[in-house]
């Protein structure tokens, strides 16, 4: 992007990124004044000067765009909703050239605008994830393309790997029938949406996948000098919370980040990232496109994913590389970990196909003639019991016999070349000699699959810290499900209804929520919520795992008084 305007721009260029992130990341590489800038990181302008930047804000305005080379804004300055914001303000001349950020953005209707604001400008789109998940077509036509592969070779992201845990066999109860699988019946069964969502929120399945990511973090920061993190992604905050107290109780510092959180907490746990205090971010869809934390090594995923575009985002979030262009350093790693029964490996296997550069792939990938999106083969079917927390299918045990680690180069890629180069050399012969480079070698190589298997671990749990984090998840899912008490009343979070129908008892819907449905927990435990601290962990965990049925009593109390 910082070069495309020297040979296609002669006034001024406008670089429109999705998000305030990317934005003020973007503006960074730009401006030459900073020590981020590529122009000074990649050592392509040496005589102390640059083309001019600015930025779009509250605080700028139009006399700073004359004066300016560069333009970079996001989306939501330019066009604030259905009317023009920033865009008004220029003449449709104003710029000869446009630079679109995660370009996979630009069939939107708000993109649209600004393209026809600026008729005879010229237009470049970036993209690191080329289709959608709506299935349109982007706007344009490829011109370049490099593939994940070589930018791995070439050390700009992080060798990718990923390791899938398979069962021996796994016990759960799916509508009141028990069951018991082998590995083969669940290779069947994970494209049942049922399925898949029951392994994603089975505190069982998910220990195992916190084991091993943790496990893979340990091999990073051993093998390196990085203090190595993972990413994990969920389905809810709930979920979220119950994953994070996995990872406490095996003594790691974690931390949920979501969309709810206020700015400044969700500002503090994005500091802790960026200054290693965190070993562990549970995420849910907040860390996406243009997230930029180069210690985050492991992506660690709790959930299925229904579309290869939220995957690819997600596992971004582990490519970028601590080391820069290392190829061969270990701290250029990175692991993907996932269930096989949340069926996500198909879209390890689709990004590669992705990433071969088939001219008929990408093809029919810009006529949008190619689907990426989950065809379940059946649903729950109806009449089926809608579960707040749990679902239907709930799984009992689980025996983790190993995991298949597969990557995106073979793993053993560059010293298997080592060990050619040297034995022809003791012989008297090179690859030169032979008419083949390190190149033509790798890309054989790659051809070939590259399968590892392994062991997962079982880390021990302090029972203190098992106990403080169950005390700590009761009261998380009391406050997660009030608010589905609200929902199912059909109350505000912020009303003053439940307040008024248990006067005393809160000073909002949801306080009092609260109040009422500890009040139930309490009758289930036969201890107020001051006694709970001397509760055992077994005694915290039935009460948190009961609250579907605590709920239910809480609405069935509250719409007795409305009768």
């Amino acid at each position: 992007m910082a070069l495309t305007p020297f040979h296609l721009s002669g006034t001024r260029t406008l670089v429109v990124t999705p998000n305030l992130e990317i934005c003020e990341t973007v503006a960074r590489k730009l401006d030459y004044s900073t020590p981020e800038c590529f122009y000074r990181m990649a050592d392509v302008l040496h005589n102390g000067s640059a083309p001019s930047c600015s930025t779009l804000s509250s605080l700028a305005n139009v006399s700073d765009c004359d004066e300016a080379a560069f333009v970079v804004t996001n989306i939501q300055q330019l066009v604030a909703g259905s009317g023009a914001k920033w865009l008004d303000q220029f003449s449709p001349d104003y710029f000869d050239l446009l630079l679109v950020d995660e370009g996979h953005h630009n069939v939107a209707e708000s993109w649209q605008d600004v393209f026809d604001w600026f008729p005879d400008a010229r237009v470049a789109s970036f993209t690191a994830t080329p289709l959608r998940a709506d299935g349109q077509a982007i706007d344009g036509t490829r011109v370049y393309s490099f593939p994940i592969a070589d930018a791995i070779r070439e050390g700009y992201i992080r060798d990718l790997a990923t390791r899938s845990l398979q069962p021996q066999s796994v016990e759960f109860v799916f509508r009141g029938s028990k069951r018991r699988h082998s590995l083969e019946e669940i290779l069947e069964l994970r494209d049942e949406a049922w399925f898949s969502k029951g392994v994603a929120l089975a505190p069982e399945c998910n220990k195992h996948i916190v084991e091993s990511s943790i496990q893979c973090m340990n091999e990073l920061r051993a093998d390196g000098n990085v203090k190595h993190q993972t990413v994990a992604s969920t389905c809810s905050i709930d979920h979220a919370k119950s994953v994070r107290a996995l990872y406490a109780e095996r003594g790691l510092d974690a931390e949920v980040l979501h969309s709810k959180m206020k700015d400044g907490e969700r500002d503090r746990v994005r500091r802790k990232i960026a200054d290693g205090l965190l070993d562990v971010v549970v995420q849910i869809q907040i860390l996406g496109e243009g997230a930029d934390y180069p210690s985050l090594g492991v992506a660690a995923i709790f959930r299925p994913f229904r579309h290869l575009v939220p995957y690819v985002q997600f596992i971004g979030r582990v490519m970028r590389t601590p080391v820069e262009r290392d190829p061969r350093h270990p701290d250029n790693r990175a692991y993907i970990v996932a269930h096989v029964g949340l069926n996500v490996d198909r879209w390890w296997d689709e990004l590669k196909s992705l990433d071969t550069g088939d001219e008929r792939f990408f093809s029919e990938m810009a006529e949008g003639c190619l689907e990426f999106a989950e065809h379940p083969t059946s649903s729950c079917g109806p009449g089926s019991v809608r579960r707040r927390f749990h679902p239907e299918m709930h799984v009992l045990d689980e025996v983790i016999d190993h995991f298949v680690e597969r990557g995106f180069l073979p793993e053993d890629c560059r010293a298997l070349i080592d060990d050619v180069v040297v034995s022809l050399e003791q012989r008297g012969l090179s690859l030169e000699s032979l008419g083949l480079t390190r190149e033509d070698i790798e890309k054989r190589l790659t051809a070939a699959p590259s399968l590892r298997t392994g062991t997962v671990p079982e880390l021990p749990v302090q029972p203190q810290r098992a106990r403080q984090e169950a005390r700590r998840r009761l009261d998380e899912r009391v406050r997660s499900a009030a608010k589905e008490v609200l929902v199912e009343l059909g109350f505000r979070v912020g009303g003053y209804q439940l307040t008024k129908l248990f006067p005393g008892r809160g000073t909002n819907n949801l306080s009092t929520a609260i109040i009422l449905l500890n009040s139930e927990v309490g009758d289930y435990l036969g201890v107020g919520v001051k006694a709970r601290d001397l509760l055992t962990t077994d005694q915290l965990r039935n009460a948190h795992d009961k609250i579907d049925d605590l709920v239910d009593r809480v609405v069935a109390r509250v719409k007795g008084v409305l009768e």
